[in-house]
């Protein structure tokens, strides 16, 4: 039973961390096919790309190697990498590798407090609506809950199901809102609900019986 379905939508392709090395092979091959390309300002984007979607091994393997792609082009081209070209273009890239170092640190906690307030939610969302047995007075139940985006886990959606001396009661609703509003409001009519389940012996109210019977003779 799938109590709890997350989006994929922050899930990275394995396609957009190969990013990185596709721009520096483009950057290789535009250089080998037309000597006049300056390969500098394109090579000099492979790290910063590398940043917010690869590890830190990687960002810094991938500035690496740009600087290498870009010194071996400049040695085959001019047999020398001591022009002013080549040192600017050189001091750009050993730069934005280290930018791209602390852009991919940042990232990296940032999406570590994204999962963690994502784990804490789901806690709090397993804890509002604990599990329902699989089976209730006979009948099978299974329960799921989807939240419409994983950054808003905890929402207004709300079941459960109860066994009483009574019968069986359920009840399944939304409330307006999410976040810790809709949590207060989810676990108070839970509460009722729970509450109510124990001491009303029947669905329909006997005044509310008998009124409907009144006016059905009328």
């Amino acid at each position: 039973m799938q109590r709890y379905q997350r989006g994929r939508g922050s899930r990275r392709p394995a396609g957009a961390r190969r990013l990185p090395a596709a721009v520096l092979i483009v950057a290789v091959l535009a250089d080998l096919a037309w000597p006049p390309f300056h390969t500098f300002p394109l090579l000099a984007t492979v790290p910063v790309i590398a940043a917010p979607m690869c590890s830190l091994r990687r960002t810094v393997a991938s500035g690496a190697a740009a600087c290498l792609a870009g010194w071996l082009l400049s040695f085959r081209e001019n047999q020398e990498v001591d022009t002013r070209a080549n040192v600017t273009g050189f001091t750009t890239l050993i730069t934005l590798t280290v930018v791209a170092v602390f852009l991919n640190r940042m990232f990296a906690r940032e999406r570590e407090q994204l999962r963690t307030s994502r784990q804490v939610a789901e806690a709090v969302q397993r804890a509002m609506l604990p599990a329902v047995p699989e089976r209730v007075r006979g009948p099978a139940v299974a329960t799921r809950y989807q939240a419409a985006q994983e950054e808003a886990l905890i929402g207004g959606d709300l079941y459960a199901a109860h066994e009483t001396p009574h019968g069986l009661r359920m009840v399944t609703g939304d409330v307006r809102g999410k976040g810790t509003q809709a949590f207060t409001l989810v676990n108070t009519l839970l509460g009722a609900f729970h509450a109510a389940a124990l001491a009303v012996t029947r669905l329909q109210d006997e005044n509310t019986a008998e009124g409907s019977s009144a006016a059905a003779h009328r």
